[in-house]
């Protein structure tokens, strides 16, 4: 297997975010925040040598996404938690969760990470376009089943919109 550069990768996730979703307001590519925005996440988030931020969600003062190519960062009220690229099985939407308060993918704000473990965790980030890209361009890590990226789109009903199938392209 050919191992991806930190710049390998981020090129092939920019690729996938702006051909299945783009720049929002608040959650962008990481280098396209302005200097103060990337400033503050540097500082609240430091960067390994073997790591390359890759995607940034600035909501507010107080809570912010910071995706790098080897971790998932969320900061929350000065408090960050971390989850490992590597550990993440799936990547997906609570769809029942966006049913029960009548929202859709185009108003739907949280994106979810089953771990290897099994364990669930959830981060904020813009509706719509930016949230799609976003998921889309994280389906693609390498080493990982293409398939493993979409689990839990496959077993949402046909009533669910969902992005483009992970995999696609590149894989």
């Amino acid at each position: 297997m050919t191992e991806w550069s930190p710049d390998d990768l981020k090129r092939a996730w920019t690729r996938r975010f702006m051909k299945s979703g783009g720049n929002g307001v608040h959650t962008r590519l990481f280098d396209d925040h302005n200097t103060a925005v990337r400033n503050r996440l540097l500082a609240a988030t430091p960067i390994s040598s073997d790591e390359v931020p890759v995607f940034a969600s600035f909501e507010s003062e107080t809570y912010s996404v910071l995706i790098t190519t080897r971790r998932v960062v969320s900061i929350s009220d000065g408090l960050s938690s971390a989850l490992a690229v590597g550990s993440v099985r799936a990547i997906s939407v609570d769809f029942e969760a966006m049913r029960a308060a009548r929202k859709t993918l185009l108003d739907w704000g949280e994106l979810r990470f089953e771990t290897l473990t099994g364990e669930f965790r959830s981060v904020r980030l813009e509706p719509g376009h930016p949230l799609s890209g976003v998921w889309n361009a994280l389906g693609f890590i390498p080493g990982r089943p293409r398939h493993a990226a979409i689990l839990s789109q496959s077993t949402a009903s046909a009533e669910s919109p969902s992005p483009r199938r992970a995999g696609r392209g590149l894989g």
